[in-house]
């Protein structure tokens, strides 16, 4: 089974309106024969969705929390998480595009609030073939957490769910 993080605590997962940029990718590979037209098949059985997207504007402690959040609870960005669907807003698992840099950061030209450093965060999102059921185990602050029906419940600090067996 695996194991879908939770978005961290307290960081908005709000993506900006006019933000997602992407779709289905391409799924096919194709050859050129000696003869005849060009040969496609499908690369695999399942083919991802890949989004850019730009979170609304979080504060510099959200901004920290994201990043323990990336390194920590998704093993430097390895680990798949529970997240909308940028246009059906379905909540489904995905990971963080891999990349140099992973996310991009930068400042505003517009504050919130003037008296608050506010920050830019976007990245690359790819849809992972998981399914994020009503029930279903994830990881929350080191704990393994069962989900049913939007009620979270500690199985036991820190020791995976084995399904009683």
């Amino acid at each position: 089974m695996v194991v879908v993080a939770q978005w961290p605590f307290g960081v908005p997962d709000c993506i900006m309106p006019l933000s997602p940029q992407g779709g289905l990718q391409d799924a096919r590979v194709s050859f050129e024969p000696e003869v005849g037209p060009a040969i496609e098949r499908p690369k695999a059985t399942w083919t991802p969705d890949v989004y850019s997207v730009q979170l609304v504007l979080i504060s510099v402690p959200q901004f920290q929390a994201f990043e323990r959040w990336y390194k920590n609870d998704l093993r430097q960005g390895v680990l798949p998480f529970e997240f909308y669907h940028p246009i059906t807003k379905a909540r489904s698992a995905w990971k963080i595009v891999k990349g140099d840099p992973a996310y991009q950061v930068s400042k505003p030209r517009l504050r919130q609030k003037p008296d608050t450093r506010c920050i830019a965060l976007s990245f690359s999102i790819m849809s992972f073939p998981a399914d994020v059921p009503d029930g279903y185990l994830l990881q929350e602050n080191g704990d393994y957490v069962l989900q049913e029906n939007g009620d979270r419940i500690i199985v036991q600090e820190g020791v995976p769910f084995d399904g009683g067996s």
